[in-house]
This record gives C-alpha cells, sequence and structure tokens, in this order.
C-alpha cells in the first residue's frame, strides 16, 4: 500500500528551507532565461513535468512541492479554455447570429431549441463538470491510498487539462480524420493518460489501473449523464408550466 506520507497523519507540516546562492555563469543566465519564458516553473514547466514525470510531479504537488506548477484550477481553465477556443474554430460550431431564431422558424419548440443551443451545442464544455465525479469514484476505488476527496479532485483536474493540451496538439487531424476519426482520437488520448498517470502515481499493477481508469472514466460519464438528464427534465417541466400559463 502506497500512502502519502509526508503529511504524518497531520491537517498541516511547516517546513524551512534555506537559500543558496551561487556565482553568476552561463547556466545561470541560461536558467533565468527559461524562468523568463515560464519553462522552468508556472504554465510550460507544468505541460512538461506532466508530461515526462506526472506520477512523481503530482505526488509531490500533494505532498508539499507546490512553488512551480501552475495552480491546479487555474491549469485548467487556462488549458481546457484554450482548446475550446481553437476547437470551435476547427468545427465552425454554430454559434452565429440568429441560430436560436432560426430554429424557432424552423418549427422546434422551446425545449429542443434550449436544449440543442445550451447543452447540446455545448456538450464538451459541460462534460468537464464529469470532473467532479471523477475525484468522487477515484476516491472510491483507491481508497487504500489514504487520500481527501479534494486530493483527488486536484490530481483528475490536472489530468483532465493535461488531457486538453493532447486535444489541442492533435486537433489538425480533424482535417485528415473527420470529426468521427477525432472522437475516437479523444477517447484514446484520455484512457492511455489516465492509465499512465494512475499507473505511475499509485504504482499499482498496470492490469488494475486499465480497469479502474475504465470504470472511472465510463461510471463518470454515466453519472454525468443521468443527473443532467434529471435537470433538464426540471428544466422542461417549469417550461412547460410556464407555457401553461402564457409564458407567465
Amino acid at each position: 500500500m502506497t500512502h502519502l506520507n509526508t503529511w504524518k497523519d497531520k491537517e498541516e507540516v511547516t517546513i524551512k528551507k534555506e537559500k543558496t546562492y551561487k556565482r553568476f555563469r552561463f547556466k545561470t543566465i541560461a536558467s533565468e532565461l527559461l524562468d523568463f519564458l515560464l519553462v522552468n516553473k508556472g504554465f510550460l514547466y507544468t505541460i512538461k513535468q506532466l508530461t515526462i514525470a506526472p506520477g512523481i510531479t503530482l505526488r509531490g504537488y500533494l505532498q508539499t512541492d507546490r512553488e512551480r506548477l501552475t495552480g491546479a484550477a487555474k491549469y485548467f481553465i487556462l488549458m481546457v479554455g484554450l482548446f475550446y477556443f481553437v476547437f470551435f474554430q476547427f468545427t465552425h460550431a454554430p454559434h452565429a447570429e440568429g441560430y436560436l431564431e432560426q430554429m424557432k422558424a424552423d418549427g422546434f419548440d422551446d425545449f429542443a431549441v434550449y436544449f440543442q443551443v445550451y447543452f447540446l451545442d455545448q456538450l464538451s464544455i459541460w462534460s468537464a463538470l464529469a470532473i467532479f465525479l471523477f475525484g468522487w469514484l477515484s476516491r472510491l476505488f483507491y481508497k487504500k491510498h489514504g487520500l481527501y476527496y479534494t486530493e483527488h479532485l486536484v490530481l483528475h483536474t490536472y489530468m483532465n487539462a493535461q488531457v486538453a493540451f493532447y486535444k489541442l496538439v492533435m486537433l489538425p487531424s480533424i482535417l485528415l480524420f473527420g470529426i468521427t476519426g477525432y472522437s475516437t482520437i479523444e477517447i484514446l488520448i484520455t484512457l492511455g493518460y489516465y492509465v499512465y498517470v494512475l499507473h505511475h502515481f499509485f504504482r499499482e499493477k498496470i492490469v488494475h489501473t486499465l480497469w479502474k481508469s475504465l470504470l472511472i472514466l465510463l461510471l463518470g460519464y454515466f453519472l454525468f449523464f443521468i443527473a443532467i438528464g434529471v435537470f433538464w427534465f426540471f428544466f422542461g417541466l417549469v417550461l412547460g408550466i410556464r407555457q401553461g400559463f402564457g409564458g407567465y
């Protein structure tokens, strides 16, 4: 069984560090230049570390090494926001002016219009909420490792942000394989990275990591669509009652 032993069953630890200064040499200047370009720390550093050593990097982050990585929420918002901005340029998602009015003119009722425009057309963005379910399922399947739900949530926030980076890199493949082919690539990237990270983070056998990763993703999205279905059921119910009273 692997634990994050740094905490020693405490809620917080205090660490004192001594700072060492060295004389300037070419490697010192080069290091400062890389810091300026955010390669040694920050955004690009986070991309690099979550690619070459995600397990040890995230274990360190959840313990005490939190100085150089971009925060989980900030990294997720930046990376996922960048991905969807570019994605909509490639796919020409229907957000043109008058789109909603055109659907109504074509005979769609209000519920169908709202469901299409505010959910189906934004499904990829809405699905980001499934990350909260991934964290819960991860805690369920890896309970013996002693992490809090919030720590699992941080782990999966980083993982999904990094997956968004890889999907961004692969976006030009839409031009070659089309949206269906690209969707297959997205699935392979997500599952592959989940297995890669969880295997190195929790250090369990690859077979165990594979089936746990599959269950986390499948059950996570399944529960997500159930929650969304319940929400839209009540939304449709309220909309129907509102229309029954003449829109008031």
